[in-house]
């Protein structure tokens, strides 16, 4: 009987690891969104009525909020891509 030394490259093994990079660029770029904002005082917020920045200087409580609410959109969408089903 004959078996199989390595598993069947298939198209649906490619789609997957395509959507768990594209799930990693965004969480990269969420974490470049946070460390760009602590860098230069200015976080962007994006949201259906708001759209622009928040400084560190007007609003630090919103500025605060933004940051961690990034670092922690970019920390989760990376341990999404990184783990294994």
């Amino acid at each position: 009987m004959l078996y199989r030394t390595r598993p069947r490259k298939n198209l649906s093994n490619l789609v997957w690891r395509a959507a768990d990079a594209l799930i990693a660029i965004g969480g990269l770029y969420c974490l470049y969104l946070a460390g760009s904002g602590i860098w230069n005082g200015e976080v962007e917020i994006f949201s259906k009525r708001i759209s622009g920045t928040i400084s560190w200087e007007n609003d630090p409580l919103w500025f605060s909020g933004m940051v961690v609410a990034w670092a922690g959109g970019g920390i989760f969408l990376l341990r999404l891509a990184a783990s294994d089903k």
